[in-house]
């Protein structure tokens, strides 16, 4: 481990910076990992029920349980309930953070809410046959493969004026296959969006990931340790763009009960700022400890370090 201190960053200042131009001047446009939700249903039911709930773990539609409530987009008729009594929860008050007078806690109601957001991608992504990889946190990843792929290297990907490209999201590395992945989450402040996580994962023959997870660390920290910002966003471009080719339309909407969706936009929020960051200046990161994992929003890789 590298103990950072003010000796060490004054030499690598030096070394690095010292006489260039990094902050620059001039208006830039970054694109974020940030999908805006631009619809969703109006109300969120709480189904209660006289006894525990004991039905199978597949209702059909995203639901949370708590207690013997269940809580979901779907209605009572929708998920089979018979004697429910149920519960309409608007779904503005949940953003707003004032849904009381219910039989579940407000705290509990934007947890389910956030839950149900989850699963809604997590559903989606499953029944486009994506395979699902746990991660430690217990959230899914989802990765692409050859197969899933149809073999192709590269993929392209268009977004109007905002950005057009290619990219590969499987590859080689020292005998391995690397697999580019995304985990969806959701964020209700200052924008309610699906924030797409980007992963990189590692197997042997091409479709079940390695054991591993030390394994998994040194392989992505080997093959990733040159991939920066516009390496992540551009496959995370090409993988909303390959998700967007294979429903071929211009919203994804995602079913949440028999008669709504949520819709998410394929582009990204993007921000604005007056000042811009020449990276090709910087050199590689000296403070980086090959032997500590990283986070996988953090790591770099190079196309040409990486076979594709």
């Amino acid at each position: 481990m590298i103990i950072i201190n003010p000796t060490l960053v004054s030499s690598w200042w030096k070394n690095h910076l010292d006489g260039k131009e990094i902050i620059v001047s001039q208006e830039g446009q970054y694109l974020s990992n940030w999908f805006k939700i631009e619809s969703l249903p109006k109300t969120l039911y709480i189904h209660s029920l006289n006894d525990r709930y004991s039905k199978k773990t597949d209702e059909g539609f995203p639901c949370f349980r708590v207690r013997n409530n269940l809580i979901s987009f779907a209605s009572a008729d929708d998920l089979e309930l018979k004697h429910a009594q149920t519960y309409d929860v608007s779904t503005m008050k949940i953003l707003q953070n004032d849904c009381n007078n219910n039989p579940v806690e407000n705290r509990i109601i934007r947890n389910a809410f956030i839950n149900i957001l989850r699963q809604t991608w997590n559903k989606y992504l499953s029944d486009m046959n994506m395979p699902v990889y746990m991660m430690s946190d217990e959230k899914k990843c989802f990765y692409f493969t050859n197969e899933i792929l149809q073999g192709k290297k590269r993929l392209a990907f268009n977004f109007s004026d905002l950005i057009s490209g290619q990219r590969s999201l499987v590859g080689t590395f020292r005998k391995k296959i690397w697999h580019f992945g995304l985990s969806g989450n959701v964020s209700l402040y200052p924008e309610l969006v699906y924030a797409i996580k980007t992963h990189v994962l590692f197997s042997e023959d091409g479709m079940n990931i390695l054991d591993s997870k030390n394994r998994l660390h040194s392989a992505r920290r080997s093959a990733c340790k040159d991939w920066w910002n516009h390496h992540w966003r551009d496959r995370l471009m090409a993988a909303m763009y390959w998700i967007k080719q294979n429903i071929g339309e211009e919203h994804l909407s995602m079913p949440v009960s028999s008669s709504h969706d949520i819709r998410v936009a394929f582009e990204p929020i993007i921000f604005n700022s007056v000042i811009d960051y020449d990276d090709a200046r910087v050199g590689k990161n000296p403070f980086l400890d090959e032997d500590e994992p990283m986070d996988e929003m953090e790591l770099s890789e190079s196309d040409a370090e990486v076979e594709s």
